[in-house]
């Protein structure tokens, strides 16, 4: 049902443009109108699509919190979710809960290092009922600030160019990862949690020794790699008892940064200036989605 709907409004959104097109009767407005259609198109398929994981998984054995995934196989994480332009991974072993989570480029990790990412677990997997749960246990990263992080916008956008040859540009590109390492490694300092009955502070340095981990990196096609640890006591959780949660994942945006009220920007042109418009809403909207993971067991 959702399918034929998607494809009703498609093509009467097709049949729009070629209407505006008879008029204007010019063959590059036709064949513009129908590439922005269709960006639509694989736009809102994609949403509808957006992936959220269904398994358990067993952390590697040799998991480590810096910010890097070698230790995934092939690099490869559970699942991409199209809605907040990143791919993620939730697992465990006996001692903790794992969140691993690779942004896109540009998009995703501009909105992560400036908003941050705020994982949630509760114990309620009603949807209404965990609307008004008041166990939520949350871990906020990374936190920096505004200035930070325009700085590392800036330096990441200068890998767009580059990006298409990284070969011959390698000198280059050497260099912008070094810079862009050296300002991330400056900025992060310290996460936020809440929730956490035996944990006093809100605010924890990368360095604590409360057990609770979370580091970021960029990697060499400037995505952002996030990756947090969780003990399971402190979630009340246990490896023994297969009763399943729920969790959550939302993309921050600053305050000051928010869109707050729509904005007119017209109908967009051309391809690029459609994706464009819509990577600016997705820059200034906080966005979310809900998930169900049981403890994965040792085989």
């Amino acid at each position: 049902m959702f399918r034929n709907s998607l494809l009703l409004k498609c093509r009467a959104a097709l049949s729009q443009r070629f209407e505006t097109c008879k008029t204007m009767r010019t063959p590059h407005t036709i064949k513009t109108s129908i590439c922005i259609v269709f960006l639509s198109l694989a736009s809102v398929v994609a949403h509808a699509q957006s992936g959220v994981q269904k398994e358990s998984v067993r952390a590697p054995e040799n998991i480590k919190i810096d910010g890097k995934t070698p230790e995934w196989p092939n690099n490869k994480l559970q699942v991409y979710n199209a809605d907040n332009k990143m791919s993620y991974t939730v697992s465990n072993d006996d001692q903790n809960l794992y969140l691993t989570l690779r942004t896109t480029y540009f998009y995703g990790s501009a909105k992560v290092i400036r908003g941050g990412v705020t994982f949630t677990v509760t114990h309620t997997t009603d949807k209404k009922a965990r609307q008004k749960a008041t166990d939520y246990m949350s871990v906020t990263f990374p936190c920096v600030s505004n200035e930070a992080a325009g700085s590392i916008i800036s330096s990441i956008n200068d890998y767009q160019p580059m990006g298409r040859d990284t070969v011959r540009q390698q000198r280059a590109h050497d260099s912008l990862v070094r810079i862009v390492d050296a300002k991330t490694t400056a900025a992060i300092k310290e996460f936020k949690i809440s929730g956490f009955k035996d944990i006093s502070d809100n605010t924890l340095s990368i360095y604590n020794t409360t057990g609770i981990k979370a580091m970021g990196t960029f990697n060499r096609a400037m995505a952002f790699v996030l990756e947090m640890a969780i003990p399971l006591k402190d979630l009340g959780l246990s490896v023994n008892d297969a009763t399943p949660f729920s969790y959550n994942i939302r993309l921050e945006v600053p305050d000051s940064f928010k869109l707050n009220e729509p904005m007119d920007m017209g109908a967009p042109t051309s391809v690029q200036q459609a994706q464009a418009m819509e990577g600016f809403a997705y820059l200034r909207t906080p966005t979310d989605f809900w998930g169900e993971y049981t403890l994965a067991k040792k085989p």
